[in-house]
């Protein structure tokens, strides 16, 4: 297997529990991170950690299934009925009201199919012939509002055509990412996080870098078209500089379904204070989101004025001082009194 190895795989997540031979699993499942051990353990991990950051979620823990690629077919290993049963045992927390992920990162093959890529097949290990139609017949089969589908794997964008034959019904219920062509390969390479190229892209994309990269209308949000555009630009430039090709797609009858947001909130110490001129007192502020960097303001600098927290009397009156930060602010009415 070369440094970048051929991969399948699924992206798609809301409920994660790690699962070789068994699972286990942590609150409400809302999402299930597939992933073949060892190649694509990496993809799983890192996004296990962003999904738990997911605001969009009240309860959002994470089921994770790693499938077997290491025993041969015939002698053991992962199966079509082990791999359903992660699915169906991720979701039977998840109700109407509920947006639910699933995030498969492994392989992916025609496996003889007449249409080139429907089936997610391991040649050489114990995973059976699962095609994407059956799959995505599954998932849309999930009590839930909506169902999205990442597959990170060789040949993953045949998934388009399984969901171009779903019922209208599903194909409303469920929205599709691939990570290349349908007659394509999908690449891993050793980078610091072990992430393949499309995952390194998701984590990226919902801020696993620092900044919420796929939030492009700048909302603190992200939607299906939205990460769909980031994705797709994303991924062939970071393909190019590691001198491969690998395009990315999406399809969806939902394109503003937001799929990812981060909770942020700003929290003064004092809603109010009382400083005489030519004095200072210091709030203090609680920041909780993407970005601790917190800007300040008085409404009255002839008043009071403030300069990261420390706000000093200028001469009596009252002003009102005001920390933001993640697009939340709080604020604290100053009085200032006579020497």
């Amino acid at each position: 297997m070369k440094m970048f190895f051929r991969r399948h795989t699924f992206l798609i997540s809301l409920a994660m529990c790690i699962l070789i031979t068994n699972q286990t699993f942590a609150g409400k499942s809302y999402s299930l991170l597939v992933s073949s051990l060892p190649e694509t353990s990496g993809d799983q991990k890192y996004m296990a950690q962003i999904l738990r950051k997911n605001a969009l979620f009240s309860s959002n823990s994470v089921c994770t299934f790693t499938y077997d690629t290491t025993t041969k077919l015939g002698l053991g290993g992962t199966t079509v009925t082990s791999y359903k049963n992660a699915i169906r045992t991720a979701y039977k927390g998840s109700t109407k009201n509920d947006v639910c992920f699933f995030f498969h990162s492994g392989h992916g093959s025609s496996f003889g199919d007449k249409t080139p890529g429907l089936g997610l097949s391991l040649k050489w290990a114990g995973l059976q012939h699962y095609n994407y139609n059956t799959l995505l017949i599954d998932l849309a089969g999930v009590n839930c509002k909506h169902m999205i589908v990442f597959i990170n794997a060789c040949h993953s964008g045949a998934v388009a055509d399984a969901w171009k034959r779903l019922g209208s019904t599903q194909k409303k219920k469920i929205s599709v990412f691939w990570s290349s062509g349908s007659n394509a390969d999908s690449y891993h390479k050793n980078n610091n996080k072990k992430l393949s190229f499309y995952g390194l892209a998701m984590f990226s994309g919902f801020g696993g870098t620092g900044s919420l990269n796929a939030d492009l209308d700048g909302n603190r949000a992200i939607n299906i078209t939205e990460l769909g555009v980031f994705l797709n630009a994303f991924v062939p430039e970071y393909a190019m500089r590691n001198k491969t090709t690998q395009n990315p797609g999406f399809i969806t009858l939902n394109p503003l379904t937001e799929v990812f947001a981060i909770s942020a909130s700003t929290r003064l110490n004092k809603s109010k204070l009382t400083i005489r001129v030519k004095s200072s007192a210091t709030l203090t502020v609680t920041v909780k989101g993407e970005s601790n960097k917190v800007s300040w303001k008085s409404s009255n600098s002839k008043i009071a004025t403030v300069k990261n927290g420390k706000v000093t009397g200028i001469k009596a009156g009252t002003a009102t001082i005001t920390a933001s930060a993640n697009g939340k602010s709080s604020s604290c009415k100053v009085t200032v009194k006579k020497k």
